[in-house]
């Protein structure tokens, strides 16, 4: 989150995402890591409409994060089936909560591929590497990223590979101010590194490893 928030807030916060209880603005802020004032103007350039003045998680899901909650069950069962080595799957018995944590910030997930966020993000933004996980795009200086999506590449390099929603494309945001800034003083990434050239969606850069197969 941008602003600094007490111990007993934030559990209260991830305790309300953990529940699986529609959101509110500033529930949702904090799963997407902006300003509780800018969270309303992102879900709305995603698409993403509140019933009422709360979002239930199956719009979220859609809009946000472009997948079905009810398709994450059997894909759990298909990732625990085709990795039955991987440690964090076999202590994920709930795929839902596992992906309502909060998103992680750009450089959080440098952080975690061991790389310097400045150093990465120039090296994704010439095209000299692509990341083997999708990134969400929430204005012109905020993507974030899945935490479990980023741990399962980081330590057992195997791809997450949401199932996609259904007869649904997610919509480019539009440019909305004051979200988290990827890094300080870097530039943001000019394009979406998964949307450059083909020849380079499968390289991946520094990445590259081992190649595991999506579950089917």
């Amino acid at each position: 989150m941008p602003t600094t928030l007490s111990t007993e807030r934030r559990a209260e916060l991830d305790g309300a995402l953990a529940s699986g209880c529609q959101l509110t603005s500033a529930q949702l802020a904090y799963h997407i890591g902006v300003d509780r004032k800018n969270a309303p103007k992102i879900a709305k350039s995603f698409g993403l409409e509140p019933e009422g003045r709360h979002y239930p998680w199956r719009r979220i899901w859609r809009c946000l994060h472009n997948t079905e909650g009810a398709l994450l069950p059997a894909h759990l069962v298909g990732l625990k089936d085709r990795y039955p080595g991987s440690v964090l799957l076999a202590g994920v018995e709930d795929l839902e909560v596992a992906l309502r944590v909060p998103l992680m910030s750009f450089a959080r997930m440098s952080e975690a591929l061991g790389r310097r966020s400045d150093t990465l993000s120039k090296a994704l933004r010439e095209g000299r590497e692509t990341l083997p996980f999708p990134l969400i795009t929430l204005g012109p200086r905020t993507r974030v990223f899945r935490k479990l999506e980023v741990r399962l590449w980081a330590e057992e390099e195997i791809r997450l590979d949401l199932p996609k929603a259904l007869g649904w494309t997610t919509p480019a945001p539009e440019q909305v101010e004051g979200g988290v800034e990827e890094t300080e003083g870097s530039s943001f990434l000019d394009e979406d590194p998964l949307s450059a050239d083909p020849a380079k969606k499968a390289i991946f850069g520094q990445f590259a490893g081992p190649k595991q197969k999506p579950a089917t």
